[in-house]
């Protein structure tokens, strides 16, 4: 559930400033048993330096991947082939 949202200035248009923003607010905010969730160009890095320890930060490309096509994969050295 979406909890907090940083709305920017869009007359100072400055997106270092609205980062840091984000990131102070969601370790302001975020609770024990909560993980803040950021999307692609915000870094690990960054959230840590916030005091942020929960997280996600999902990648620019999505990939889905099901247990039994995971399993077809190892079964046919796939995976090893394409992630040495």
């Amino acid at each position: 559930m979406l909890k907090n949202a940083v709305v920017t200035d869009v007359k100072t248009n400055d997106s270092v400033a609205d980062k840091q923003e984000l990131y102070r607010q969601v370790a302001i905010g975020l609770e024990e048993d909560e993980i803040g969730v950021f999307d692609a160009g915000f870094k690990l890095v960054e959230a840590a330096e916030a005091g942020i320890e929960q997280c996600v930060i999902r990648l620019a490309l999505n990939c889905t991947l099901t247990v039994r096509s995971f399993f077809m994969l190892v079964k046919t050295n796939q995976w090893r082939d394409d992630h040495r």
